[in-house]
């Protein structure tokens, strides 16, 4: 794994970083990455500068993502009210954007959240949201190989109830 990791570290250090979309392609990989780690810290300062750097020159193509990481990282390390506000940021970013593949993941990951607040209703509903926007982008995959390996993914499972994947 220390070789994958050096590997990686090196690709995205390498990254041509004279245009602004690979620049920000390359660090949310790299947040990406500190997050399956569990490296947390890293993360969420990525996230950060990310973000900064995002925000000033306006492109807002990976904010939902890297507000999703940055809120899934503040998690982990106990700061819940950052998360519950770096998410529900991330879902408005998704929302505006439309983007569903992002949208689900922020319901999914603030579903436990408002659980733990003991608003059970509202953590009920964010699920189904989120599997209802899992069986949409199922029934529009292409293919059956497509569709099968999207409801296999760990978090698509996580997401979906047993067996109920049409």
């Amino acid at each position: 794994m220390a070789s994958g990791a050096l590997k990686f570290t090196l690709a995205v250090e390498a990254a041509d970083r004279t245009h602004p979309l690979v620049s920000a392609a390359a660090a949310l990989a790299a947040c990406h990455f500190a997050l399956a780690r569990g490296d947390y810290e890293r993360a969420v300062s990525t996230a950060n500068e990310l973000l900064a750097v995002a925000r000033q020159l306006r492109i807002r193509l990976f904010a939902s993502d890297t507000l999703y990481y940055r809120g899934k990282a503040l998690m982990e390390i106990g700061r819940i009210d950052e998360a519950l506000a770096s998410l529900a940021e991330a879902r408005a970013e998704a929302e505006a954007l439309g983007s569903c593949r992002t949208l689900w993941q922020i319901l999914a990951a603030l579903s436990p959240i408002e659980a733990a607040r003991g608003d059970n209703a509202e953590a009920a509903s964010l699920r189904r949201q989120a599997q209802e926007i899992v069986e949409h982008i199922a029934d529009h995959a292409g293919s059956d190989e497509l569709r099968e390996s999207f409801l296999n993914m760990a978090d698509v499972r996580q997401v979906m109830p047993m067996g109920d994947f049409r």
